[in-house]
């Protein structure tokens, strides 16, 4: 799919899409698999894969406003144009789903501020767009003491939050090195745990449940680990004590799949998790698993089951199916879209 990305970052040089439309476009062959991925069909079916995505985001940007004000227009409104700066951007942008909830966030923030009207919903969104603005820029966390709301007073004084404004109340990262006796390198390594907890905690109370930066670091790196050490066929690197502890039916279950090209997770409860491994092979349809994990007090993995998925794709819609037109329809058109890329 290495054309996929070459047309992504040709046309979309600054977002990080590439991986999305990808998936998109691999939905859309999966009924005729046997016809193959040439490069004129990626190329017919790369707009159209466009404007699923850009549609994706107009209704998560339309939802979270709908949620908080109720205001079918004024969320629509919003939602169009959060999707406009998104596309007149002229810098990079890597997470764009973080970035359009920001910048949603801010238009209401504004919107609310010139109306002058719901105080109490404004000083809401202004907190919590304060909040999503220190997540996506770690280093400027020492003012969230400033933002929080009443409803996460308890984040301010969690252990994750206390390390944090400990590590920030050195000058600079040599110092923290010379007052912990370490060397600055592993004085990195704890400040990105540092942040990455944090981050978590946050992303957790503001009621985030399905995505890998939920996971504290010491989770994230035991999924990391239990992906890489996992039964696969064509991996070489794994711990052989791990690879003891699976089971035969595991390793049978896995049978035909080389490598895990992309992973997703969703939490179940504090403990519980659904892990999904995805992979893509050029001989045969992309498969799609799903473990069902435990991640204990020590960050050590249990696996509760795992079932193989029947991607959405390969299913045909129902011939009485009706999808009214305005449901039915994208958003924007591809070149709608592309056209505010040269504004």
């Amino acid at each position: 799919m290495s054309l996929v990305k070459e047309l992504s970052t040709k046309r979309f040089q600054y977002l990080n899409i590439a991986n999305y439309l990808i998936n998109l476009i691999l939905m859309q062959v999966l009924e005729d698999f046997q016809a193959g991925i040439s490069e004129e069909i990626i190329k017919n079916l790369f707009p159209k894969a466009v404007e699923m995505l850009f549609q994706q985001y107009h209704n998560s940007c339309f939802n979270y406003c709908h949620i908080k004000t109720q205001d079918h227009n004024l969320s629509e409104d919003i939602a169009q144009e959060a999707i406009k700066q998104l596309l007149k951007s002229n810098k990079a942008i890597e997470d764009v789903d973080a970035w359009l909830q920001q910048v949603t966030s801010n238009l209401l923030c504004k919107h609310y501020r010139a109306k002058n009207k719901d105080k109490e919903l404004f000083q809401e969104l202004r907190l919590e767009a304060s909040v999503l603005q220190e997540i996506m820029t770690a280093e400027g966390m020492q003012t969230i003491n400033e933002m929080v709301p009443a409803d996460i007073q308890k984040l301010l004084a969690g252990r994750e939050y206390q390390d944090y404004q400990n590590f920030l109340s050195f000058a600079n990262l040599k110092d923290y090195a010379t007052a912990m006796n370490i060397n600055e390198k592993a004085a990195q390594k704890r400040k990105d745990k540092m942040i990455r907890n944090l981050r978590a905690k946050i992303l957790l109370t503001l009621g985030w449940e399905a995505m890998p930066d939920i996971l504290s670091f010491g989770q994230y790196n035991a999924v990391l680990k239990f992906i890489r050490n996992l039964p696969l066929s064509a991996s070489s690197n794994k711990d052989e004590r791990q690879c003891i502890k699976y089971s035969a039916d595991l390793a049978g279950f896995l049978k035909g799949i080389e490598r895990i090209d992309d992973w997703g997770i969703t939490m179940v409860d504090k403990r519980r998790f659904r892990l999904y491994l995805f992979h893509f092979s050029t001989a045969k349809p992309p498969i799609l698993v799903t473990f069902f994990i435990v991640l204990n007090h020590r960050n050590i993995i249990t696996i509760d089951g795992y079932v193989e998925n029947n991607l959405a794709g390969i299913h045909p819609s129902p011939p009485n199916m009706l999808i009214p037109k305005h449901q039915g329809r994208s958003m924007w058109g591809y070149d709608t879209i592309v056209s505010f890329l040269d504004c």
